[in-house]
C-alpha cells in the first residue's frame, strides 16, 4: 500500500469517526430535549429555596427527591449516580401527556448537594441528604414579561418522561398554583390580608369557590359565599396525608393498617370567621402536623363521596429549618 493510500485511509477513518460522534452529540441532546410530560408528583418531593436574578442569569436552588412509596413504607433519594435534569415548559404547553420536542433546559450546575435540614424532616432511616440541586437559565431563552413557566423534572436524564410539578415562574417569583387560572382574592383592608400576602397559595379551585393558602405552620381554607356549605354546619372538607414516619401516626390507624393520616373535619369545626375580619370570605383553619412529616396532602369537600378532590405538597420552606 502507498503512503498517499495510507494516509488517504487513516483521514477517511478519521472523519467517519468525527461524524459519528457528532451525529452521537446530536442524538442525545435531542434526546435529552424531547420530554414526554406526566404529573404524578404524589411519588416525589421537592421544594423551592429560593429563586434569583443577577444580570441576565436567573438561578434556582431547592430539592427533589423521590419516594418509592407513598405511604412512606420504602423511599429512596435520588442516586448519586443519575444525571438530574430540569426544564421550563410554557404554561400552555404544561399538558399531562403532552411531547415536548424542543424544552428549555435548565443548566444544572448543583447536583446531589447535601441537605442535612431536608434529611432531619423526613427522617425515616433512609439518607436524603444528597438531594439538593441548584440550576441556571440565561434569561434571554425565556420571557417572564409574557409567559408563565411550569418546572418539569428528570431524576434521570436517560429517562424520556417528566415530571410536571407544582412550581410555576413568573415574573412575580415563585408561585405553587397555576397563576393564570388563580384570581386574585379581595382581602384588601381584612385581616386576611396578611395571610394572602405573606402565605403561598397551595390550592386554586375558582370552580368551587375555595382556595387553601399556607402561613407559617397552619393551612387556611378560604370560601366565599358561592362555596356550598350546608346549611346544617356539616360541611365537611377532607385532610388526608402520606408520611415518611408511619411509625408516629396515631396507634388507632396503625392498628387498623390505615398507614395514612385522616384528619378531615367539618369546616365548621374549625372556622375562625368570627374571630377576625375575613370581609367577604369564610374561613376554616388546621395546623400542619408536626409529630410525622407529611409528602402529601389530599383536600376537598366531601360529602358521602368526593365531590372534588386536590392534591398538593406544602410549602416547606415554612416548615422545615
Amino acid at each position: 500500500m502507498s503512503k498517499k493510500m495510507l494516509i488517504f485511509d487513516i483521514v477517511g477513518v478519521t472523519i467517519i469517526v468525527i461524524l459519528f460522534l457528532i451525529c452521537n452529540i446530536m442524538i442525545e441532546n435531542g434526546f435529552k430535549k424531547s420530554l414526554i410530560l406526566v404529573s404524578d408528583g404524589s411519588q416525589y418531593c421537592y421544594g423551592v429555596d429560593s429563586l434569583e436574578k443577577e444580570e441576565n442569569i436567573l438561578t434556582l436552588r431547592g430539592w427533589f427527591f423521590e419516594l418509592k412509596s407513598i405511604q412512606g413504607i420504602e423511599n429512596e433519594v435520588v442516586g448519586e449516580e443519575a444525571e438530574m435534569m430540569l426544564a421550563l415548559v410554557p404554561i400552555e404547553e404544561a399538558n399531562v401527556g403532552a411531547e415536548i420536542k424542543d424544552a428549555i433546559l435548565m443548566n444544572v450546575i448543583g447536583m446531589h448537594e447535601e441537605r442535612l435540614d431536608v434529611n432531619e424532616y423526613f427522617s425515616c432511616g433512609i439518607d436524603y441528604s444528597k438531594c439538593g440541586f441548584t440550576a441556571t437559565i440565561d434569561m434571554q431563552e425565556i420571557d417572564l414579561s409574557k409567559t408563565v413557566y411550569r418546572l418539569a423534572v428528570k431524576k434521570d436524564s436517560s429517562q424520556k418522561s417528566t415530571v410536571l410539578v407544582d412550581v410555576y415562574l413568573t415574573d412575580e417569583g415563585i408561585k405553587y398554583t397555576n397563576p393564570t387560572l388563580s384570581p386574585e382574592l379581595e382581602t384588601r383592608g381584612t385581616d386576611l390580608d396578611r395571610i394572602v400576602e405573606e402565605g403561598v397559595r397551595l390550592v386554586s379551585r375558582p370552580d368551587y369557590n375555595c382556595y387553601v393558602y399556607q402561613f407559617e405552620d397552619k393551612l387556611y381554607w378560604i370560601a366565599d359565599n358561592g362555596f356550598a356549605f350546608c346549611d346544617d354546619g356539616s360541611t365537611y372538607i377532607q385532610y388526608q396525608m402520606n408520611t415518611t414516619q408511619i411509625d408516629n401516626l396515631p396507634q388507632e390507624r396503625l392498628q387498623n393498617g390505615w398507614l395514612w393520616s385522616n384528619i378531615g373535619d367539618f369546616f365548621e369545626s374549625h372556622e375562625i370567621t368570627n374571630q377576625m375580619d375575613c370581609g367577604k370570605y369564610r374561613v376554616s383553619v388546621r395546623n400542619i402536623p408536626r409529630e410525622y412529616s407529611v409528602t402529601n396532602i389530599w383536600t376537598g369537600y366531601y360529602n358521602d363521596d368526593w365531590v372534588w378532590c386536590t392534591h398538593f405538597k406544602p410549602n416547606y420552606s415554612m416548615l422545615i429549618g
